[in-house]
């Protein structure tokens, strides 16, 4: 047949995509194909009205044809809603998919030749597709008359690999449903294919998952009676894990054999098992000349998120003895390496002053080991009453001991982040004004964030002289007893803001020769309004200023004038004359007439002092 007419009665997708620097940005127009049964109805009725306007037997015949085989598939196609409304069974459905395999033949020959059986198809067919395939050959019309409803779907994408693949599966999800469903994990297994007896096996695993998942165990199974495990845990546990995850074991081969290795992983979300098979044989006859040398050895220590941990102490011990065989310092990637190490089994402790872990490696070749330590990151968030952060907080973070691990202040988001605390049990406190303002307890088995609601208060100050903001005050907050609290200074619009703890306080602004105060209740008032006025205790410091002068004048004026001077000399005089007449050094007559000479001068400076 010649079915080259290959056109869709939906009009074909449109897209396009811009190029970025980080990869496509995609536009996709699809249209949605009419509903099926609506246009089987269509069909139908259009090749009834051919059958009954037609004249010609033979036409008619080849109508009646067409008509029995569009019923029987419309049926088919149907099927689905048909099931669901009870008007077809499992029996029913059979016997109508066995009576159209019956006529295929009539069905592909209809179909193949359809175009030339009708008189006018240009009346029936506005489009045509016709899809051979190996036993039958498929047929979609566009009717003429009102068109059905396409269904416009756009869709928006961003790409960072080939666009035309991603509009491809588009497309294909689109028009046939397709559901992509992720595995929440995917494990690698990586092993030799083959070994030799008292060889050590290295057997590395990768884990990754495609989001967050919970309680994640990862398990080696290997056969306990031909292989011996000399580095690593069988059973490795996870609270969480999220991205990817690499393990590493070492074995040594006992006895030859098939070995059958396996990493079972399980976690909340289900289980993944991996395999793997190693041919274990024994050495050949002449025996394998080993020569003694050393490796080197690269450590990298990370914590349960896989973060490098730097400025760690790792020692190196030989695994029998206990001897130290080297020590450093990890670098900012949580790096250290040994050098010229010699074969054999080594415990590598990694510390950092407080708390240690170690694991054991065995030395048969340069090795790449990395030491997951049990250290989690806790992120404290402190906010006020209302929700908002607060900063410049202190915040402590203790542990089941009381030991301090972490303290600082928080900043203007509110946040202190503690990195590489090791997990266990914590308290973490919060500190305002020497007073605790919120507390919890938290258990640290992976990273966390903490949120800690205190009772702080915001309270804003606004300060104004004559009804305009006073910028530059100065703003002082007293506790109920009286004790200074904080001293601030308003901004250009005159405010400033505080961050009390419940209570009472009083609130004190000066500017200048202006002043004004207020007593609030910081739990029930947010805002705080002072306006400045002149101070009335003003006038009475001026007063008081103007009495101290008149009495620094008049004392200055009694210390200075020539009056008080002689008046004081004369008093000098005469209280010397009465203790000289009292040891009697001085005669009578000159006594009584040098005292009546002084008391006659004292008098008259006296009246003069009064004038």
């Amino acid at each position: 047949y010649k079915l080259v007419r290959a056109r869709s009665y939906t009009p074909p997708p449109k897209w396009l995509a811009l190029k970025g620097k980080s990869g496509w940005l995609v536009v996709l127009v699809n249209y949605t194909a009419p509903h099926m049964p609506d246009l089987i109805e269509t069909l139908e009725r259009e090749l009834w009205s051919e059958y009954v306007q037609t004249t010609s037997p033979i036409a008619k015949a080849r109508y009646r044809r067409l008509l029995r085989v569009m019923a029987n598939v419309s049926r088919l196609l149907t099927a689905a809603a048909r099931v669901k409304a009870g008007e077809a069974n499992y029996t029913t459905l059979l016997s109508e998919a066995r009576g159209l395999s019956t006529s295929l033949g009539d069905y592909e020959i209809l179909l193949g030749n359809l175009t030339d059986m009708l008189e006018k198809p240009e009346r029936l067919a506005h489009r045509l597709i016709l899809v051979p395939s190996e036993e039958a050959v498929n047929v979609a019309y566009q009717v003429n008359g009102t068109p059905p409803t396409v269904n416009v779907t756009i869709t928006l994408g961003r790409v960072p690999g080939d666009p035309a693949s991603w509009v491809r599966t588009s497309l294909i999800q689109e028009a046939v449903g397709v559901a992509v469903l992720r595995a929440p994990l995917a494990a690698k297994l990586e092993a030799p294919h083959s070994a030799l007896v008292d060889d050590f096996v290295s057997i590395r695993a990768v884990v990754e998952s495609s989001s967050k998942v919970e309680n994640v165990s990862v398990r080696l199974l290997y056969p306990h009676g031909l292989a011996k495990l000399v580095e690593g845990e069988d059973v490795v546990n996870f609270s969480s894990l999220e991205g990817t995850l690499e393990l590493e074991w070492v074995l040594r081969a006992v006895y030859e054999g098939d070995w059958r290795v396996a990493v079972n992983v399980t976690c909340s979300a289900g289980s993944l098992r991996v395999e793997k098979t190693i041919n274990v044989t024994l050495p050949p006859v002449v025996p394998r000349i080993v020569i003694p040398s050393s490796f080197n050895i690269s450590i990298t220590c990370v914590d349960l998120h896989g973060r490098p941990l730097g400025g760690y102490l790792v020692n190196l011990y030989e695994n029998k003895s206990g001897t130290l065989v080297a020590s450093a310092l990890t670098n900012e990637s949580g790096r250290v390496e040994f050098l010229n190490v010699s074969r054999g089994v080594y415990l590598v402790e990694v510390t950092d002053g407080l708390y240690r872990t170690t694991s054991t490696v065995c030395v048969f070749a340069n090795r790449n080991l990395t030491v997951i330590v049990g250290r989690a990151r806790l992120a404290v968030r402190v906010e006020m009453g209302d929700g908002s952060p607060l900063p410049l907080a202190l915040v402590y973070v203790r542990d089941e001991n009381g030991s301090l691990t972490c303290a600082g202040f928080t900043n203007s988001s509110g946040l202190l982040v503690c990195d590489g605390l090791p997990l266990g049990n914590y308290t973490v406190s919060v500190r305002w004004q020497g007073t605790i303002a919120g507390f919890s307890r938290v258990r640290l088995n992976s990273d966390k964030m903490v949120r800690l609601r205190g009772v702080v208060r915001r309270v804003t100050i606004f300060v104004t002289l004559a009804g305009k903001p006073a910028a530059g005050a100065t703003v002082m907050i007293y506790s109920s007893p009286g004790v200074l609290v904080e001293t601030l200074r308003t901004d250009e619009r005159g405010s400033a803001i505080a961050y009390l703890l419940p209570g009472t306080y009083r609130f004190v602004a000066v500017k200048g020769q202006y002043s004004a105060s207020s007593t609030v209740d910081v739990r029930t008032t947010r805002l705080v309004t002072l306006n400045l006025e002149v101070s009335s205790s003003l006038w009475l410091l001026t007063a008081a200023t103007a009495c101290l002068w008149l009495l620094t004048a008049y004392i200055w004026h009694r210390k200075t004038s020539y009056v008080y001077r002689e008046r004081e000399r004369y008093k000098r005089l005469l209280q010397r004359l009465e203790e000289l007449y009292a040891r009697g050094e001085i005669e009578d007559k000159y006594y009584f007439k040098l005292k009546q000479e002084y008391e006659e001068k004292l008098n008259e400076l006296s009246r003069g002092e009064m004038v």
